[in-house]
């Protein structure tokens, strides 16, 4: 597994869940439903103070896991998906790769 930061370009339903993105030139559609969760993030390290009343985005990272293949990988190919986590930033509505897990099978599965 790979952890990094990196720009994505995520589009997403009427109600913010990612529904496919696009990732060095190439676009992705998932293979099963995305799982979310949230982390906390240390504010403390990017921020002097946190500003009264503001507080989504600034204490918790909202992290998305999705099954990714590239659109129109055809059936017969079988592309084993491959499994990215991303964030996207409430106030400026950014998408971001945080981590690529290779080979492996999806790591979180949540209610």
């Amino acid at each position: 597994m790979g952890m990094f930061s990196e720009a994505v370009q995520v589009w997403s339903s009427a109600d913010g869940r990612p529904e496919r993105l696009r990732w060095k030139g190439t676009d992705y559609r998932f293979a099963s439903e995305p799982v979310r969760w949230f982390e906390r993030r240390p504010w403390w390290r990017d921020e002097g103070r946190a500003p009264v009343g503001y507080g989504p985005g600034l204490v918790d990272h909202e992290i998305w896991q999705v099954q990714a293949v590239p659109e129109g990988a055809s059936p017969e190919a079988a592309q084993e998906p491959v499994t990215l986590e991303i964030v996207r930033y409430g106030a400026t509505g950014v998408w971001r790769l945080l981590r690529v897990h290779r080979g492996e099978a999806m790591s979180r599965r949540l209610a």
